[in-house]
């Protein structure tokens, strides 16, 4: 996916979506390129369980995976996860 997303050059975005279910597979997604990373079944999983409050439970684990991850990699900002980052994972 990265190569592609080079050639197509900085004024395009990436979004992707499917399968994403943990912070690792966050940071991977954006290793590789990706510039947003949709999680929906995870979201949709806390929806029907617990209504609202599911959904900010999911959503609080996933962001506490992914600095979590980010921090094992070495990277501060988004910015920094690059193709290095899955080298760790």
């Amino acid at each position: 996916m990265g190569d592609k997303l080079s050639r197509l050059g900085r004024f395009h975005t990436a979004s992707v979506d499917s399968g994403f279910r943990r912070g690792t597979d966050v940071i991977k997604a954006l290793a590789l390129g990706a510039t947003a990373v949709c999680i929906g079944r995870p979201y949709c999983w806390g929806l029907a369980a617990f209504g609202q409050p599911g959904v900010e439970a999911v959503l609080a684990i996933m962001q506490r995976e992914f600095e979590t991850i980010m921090r094992q990699v070495g990277a501060v900002r988004i910015a920094e996860i690059d193709r290095r980052a899955i080298s760790h994972l």
